[in-house]
């Protein structure tokens, strides 16, 4: 105990290089945290957005249906029977929220002036609308209906619409090939525009009701089925045993259908990781010169603790420990100072410009967890821990008497 109160003293002695040390400790140890934090918040807000808006937690369907080598509408498409078996495995998981179907289909859109050819996707939109807040975000008019009473409707992307000169109310004829290569067509109203955020997509997608495509299609066939989790992290463990329980399906994982997820997270990590090191080099350079002076003027009084028998080890534990303590002292109040800036930023509903090949722009939001950030903090105090050691290591070149006459 007296030894960390001799230490502290020599923390305390000199107020204003300790002042200074611990304000460069505090500065990168709060600019690596909202550095983390960051990340930390694109990474989850990525991977959610991907499940939300398009992927689900999991997919299922027939083999091939993952490999787009379609010849024909639905070629590897699940029938109902498959539907029903795998909804019966899926009653039994208490994980799943739901699940959705859904078609992927192609063909051209016509208004007798000009036709387009569009990619589109037959859904359920009530519970599509439960997979995301943001499904098909309305830019006029209204969205689809479930109800099968109303009448052959049709949602365009924003830019499409533009290019076929339409308007909700308008009607509109949807072209396509049937599962058995038959020519179809069927006028549709138009319900409404709504913007994909992908540049290409507004310009080419759609969506039908499922059951409106499934009769176009002349099928009861769907592309593939939907599976929305209540945890992310309960993803895998669900996938392997669907897997063991359907062997003759293809299960898929939302990471395996979104492959610049990892693309994005190695990038992101590399990024951050030498922002990292660098921190900590300059962190620990000025520690150790501020370190080092405290050492140089302390020699004197290094050689009279040798001199009366205190072991060379135990003085070198105490300069440890001073560092030790302006790293502590410094990640506390860099900790504080990231804490109260990630609270004003996510209050503040900043903007950020839209990602590359977006066209919606998303809130800046800075996630500070408890493990990281005393992760953090306890590598800053361990660094200051080892910025002290080395200056250390000058003095024990001297022998005591030439401690003692040091000037």
């Amino acid at each position: 105990m007296k030894w960390f109160v001799y230490a502290w003293r020599n923390v305390a002695r000199n107020r204003r290089r300790t002042v200074l040390s611990a304000a460069i400790v505090a500065c990168g140890s709060m600019a690596l945290l909202l550095s983390i934090g960051f990340v930390l918040a694109s990474f989850h807000g990525l991977r959610e957005s991907i499940i939300s808006s398009e992927l689900g937690h999991i997919q299922i369907g027939a083999r091939g249906q993952f490999e787009g080598n379609e010849e024909k509408p639905l070629q590897y498409g699940l029938s109902p029977q498959q539907v029903k078996a795998v909804e019966s495995n899926l009653q039994q998981e208490s994980g799943l929220r739901f699940s959705t179907r859904r078609i992927l289909f192609e063909g051209l859109l016509s208004t007798g002036r000009r036709s387009v050819a569009f990619v589109g996707q037959g859904v359920e939109s009530e519970k599509e609308s439960r997979l995301s807040t943001m499904f098909a975000p309305i830019i006029s008019g209204n969205g689809l209906s479930d109800d099968p009473s109303r009448p052959e409707q049709i949602l365009i992307a924003v830019d499409l619409a533009h290019s076929l000169q339409v308007k909700p109310g308008d009607t509109i004829t949807v072209m396509v090939t049937t599962e058995d290569g038959v020519l179809n067509a069927a006028d549709a109203v138009v319900a409404g525009t709504y913007r994909t955020g992908v540049p290409d997509l507004d310009r080419r997608a759609i969506m039908m009701p499922l059951q409106n495509v499934q009769s176009l299609l002349v099928t009861q066939k769907i592309s593939r089925l939907v599976l929305a989790l209540r945890d992310t992290d309960a993803t895998d463990a669900l996938a392997s045993r669907l897997r063991a329980q359907l062997p003759a399906l293809d299960i898929k994982r939302w990471i395996e259908l979104a492959p610049f997820y990892n693309q994005v997270v190695s990038l992101y990590r590399i990024i951050f990781t030498v922002l990292g090191i660098i921190i900590a080099i300059v962190v620990f350079i000025s520690t150790a010169n501020s370190m080092l002076m405290s050492v140089m003027e302390r020699i004197r009084e290094v050689g009279t603790l040798r001199a009366i028998g205190i072991p060379d080890r135990r003085i070198q534990q105490t300069f440890l420990l001073e560092g030790g303590m302006i790293g502590m002292l410094g990640g506390s109040v860099g900790l504080v100072l990231a804490l109260l800036t990630a609270l004003v930023v996510n209050l503040s509903d900043i903007r950020m410009p839209p990602p590359p090949g977006r066209t919606t722009d998303y809130p800046l939001i800075i996630s500070m967890q408890v493990d990281t950030s005393l992760m953090i903090w306890l590598v800053f105090i361990l660094l200051s821990a080892l910025a002290a050691w080395a200056p250390h290591r000058v003095t024990r070149r001297l022998s005591i008497i030439e401690k003692l006459n040091h000037v």
